[in-house]
Parts: C-alpha cells; sequence; structure tokens
C-alpha cells in the first residue's frame, strides 16, 4: 500500500540498478522466498516518498527511457482507449493526460490500466509521478510503469505553489507544449501546433536528423503516384 510503512526482514541487498529507477539511493533490496513483510505502526518518524522533481522544460534533453519524477497541473485529459499489444494481443486500457507546470512547458504524460479507468481530474489537480519514464514518441512524451507511483494534490509546499500558480497566471497563458498532438484520433490544431508550408519544412532541412521532426501543413494533393501503389509490409511468411 502506497505510503504505508512496512518492517521488512531477510530480503537481499544488492547496488542500485540506476537504469531502471529513479531513485538516488546506493542500494536495492529485492525480495525473496524467505523475506518477511509486516506493517509497521509507529511510523510517524519515518519520511514519507521522496521526490526529486524534474521541470517539464528541462525533459527535451533527456535520453529516451530515463525515469523522472514530475509533477504538474492536469490542464485537460483524454477519453479512456483500448489498444492491443502486438506480440500478446493482450487489451490495455490507457488515457492520455496534459501536464503543465511553473516552466511554461507542457507534455502529455499516459496512464495505463487502472490508473487510466480511475483517473479523475477535479478543478485542475496537481498530479505528482514518481518514477515516469521519458519517452521520443511525437516530440517528447511520458509514460507510467509498473513501477511509477501517482499522488493526486499531494500535501507539498511545491503542489501548493504549483496551483496557486497555475490559477493566477498558468491558466491565462500560452505554454509550450513538447509533445506534438495529431495523428490517429488526436487534433491537428491543439496547443503547441507547428505550422511551417511545405518550403520552410525543406528550408530548415527536416527529417534530415537522426530523430523525426514533427510539423502541419495544410496543402492541395496535385498528383497521384500510380506505380507501386501499395507493398507488402513484410516480405517473408509469419514474420
Amino acid at each position: 500500500e502506497v505510503n504505508q510503512v512496512y518492517y521488512i526482514s531477510k530480503a537481499t541487498l544488492k547496488p542500485a540498478n540506476k537504469n531502471f529507477t529513479s531513485i538516488k539511493n546506493d542500494f536495492e533490496m529485492t525480495f525473496n522466498s524467505e523475506t518477511d513483510v509486516s506493517p509497521c505502526e509507529d511510523s510517524d518518524s519515518i519520511p514519507t516518498i521522496q521526490f526529486s522533481f524534474v521541470p517539464i522544460q528541462q525533459l527535451q534533453g533527456m535520453p529516451r527511457d530515463t525515469l523522472v519524477d514530475v509533477m504538474g497541473v492536469c490542464k485537460s485529459f483524454g477519453e479512456v482507449q483500448t489498444v492491443t499489444r502486438r506480440n500478446t494481443n493482450q487489451e490495455l486500457k490507457k488515457r492520455d493526460i496534459q501536464l503543465v507546470d511553473k516552466s511554461n512547458a507542457e507534455i502529455t504524460l499516459t496512464l495505463w490500466g487502472t490508473h487510466a479507468e480511475k483517473f479523475e481530474a477535479i478543478d485542475d489537480p496537481v498530479v505528482a509521478i514518481k518514477g515516469a519514464r521519458v519517452s521520443d514518441f511525437s516530440g517528447v512524451s511520458l509514460s507510467m510503469i509498473g513501477s511509477s507511483v501517482m499522488h493526486m494534490n499531494p500535501e507539498l509546499p511545491e503542489a501548493h505553489s504549483l496551483y496557486g500558480w497555475y490559477q493566477n497566471i498558468g491558466c491565462k497563458g500560452e505554454s509550450q507544449n513538447l509533445t506534438v498532438r495529431g495523428g490517429i484520433g488526436g487534433s491537428i490544431t491543439g496547443p503547441g501546433t507547428v505550422w511551417k508550408t511545405l518550403e520552410q519544412a525543406k528550408r530548415d532541412n527536416l527529417g534530415q536528423g537522426d530523430k523525426p521532426d514533427y510539423f502541419t501543413a495544410k496543402a492541395t494533393v496535385v498528383a497521384v503516384r500510380k506505380e507501386k501503389l501499395v507493398y507488402k509490409a513484410c516480405p517473408t511468411e509469419k514474420c
């Protein structure tokens, strides 16, 4: 249970693999068949979950799959969607929410499973995430994973300050959207949309780098190639 304090004995202590955690500790514990866990009732002296928040604006320069702690105001959220995992055909529930913070940047956070189904955003809640994963999908985005922990309206000084900022300043101005909207089921005219002419895209050498570039254009189709209209997605059997 989140925020519950426990006594843990007979666990294995080893150096932490910091590629898979946002916690700054040098060691981690793993459970085995002999590990014993029991609730601690006298827990007033034990600190709660510690966060090391990263401003949303700084997520642009972070490598893919980095785990970060992020806090933002939920300014909008989408409906629950059902997607199918390719390798197992398992159906998953997901929901995208939009977070903004004092760095005047916003980003899409994807919730999965129970978090997606039970999420409620009333009166612009402050959302704190421990261990969200950075993705380069559609620009920069965040996703919760199995080890991520989400807190709604946490009792933190930073949360109260952020909420006050949003109510007085943030909700009235424009912010930089790090996640490009559009594609299937998306809006091409949401906040952060980058409009360019085809000439501008060519002049700016878009699409020439290691990562894809995204922009929105309004154009007229003048010709459709007739040769090789379709091609096989996979030339070999059972791939």
